[in-house]
């Protein structure tokens, strides 16, 4: 689970991903900006939650908060994506919904098999490299 802000960096998604992560359920309270042409909260999370789907190969649950609170306004539009980065099912926008989706977990295991990103993912280099940055003085 990656809660709202934690689905903005993708080596948390990577981590859970490595540690056996099928399903990525992403809670959020996303409002829409007060400049959507510049920046399009529907957007990104859309684009945001296909990437993981299709880069990770996981089921992505993204549930998004709906309504108003003062001068925010949440969207809705919660979804589903498969592991190839399809949505499968979306929630209407700017009102509640109750969405059901059956998700088919093999539907994993087959993606993964079929190209096996997740399995060559370098994990050793992974942690020199981490190790180097920390050691130059990064995360400070």
């Amino acid at each position: 689970m990656l809660i709202c802000n934690d689905a903005w960096q993708p080596q948390l998604a990577f981590l859970a991903t490595q540690d056996g992560a099928r399903i990525l359920v992403v809670p959020a309270a996303s409002a829409q900006s007060s400049f959507p042409e510049r920046y399009d909260s529907r957007r990104y999370w859309r684009d945001i939650t296909r990437f993981y789907g299709r880069m990770f190969q996981l089921f992505v649950v993204f549930v998004n908060r709906v309504g108003v609170e003062g001068d925010l306004r949440f969207w809705g539009g919660s979804h589903v994506v498969d592991p190839w980065g399809n949505v499968v099912a979306e929630a209407a926008e700017e009102r509640e919904h109750l969405l059901t989706v059956d998700i088919d977990i093999a539907d994993v295991r087959r993606r993964r098999r079929d190209i096996p990103l997740v399995k060559e993912a370098r994990l050793g280099l992974i942690r020199r490299e981490i190790e180097r940055l920390l050691d130059e003085g990064g995360d400070l």
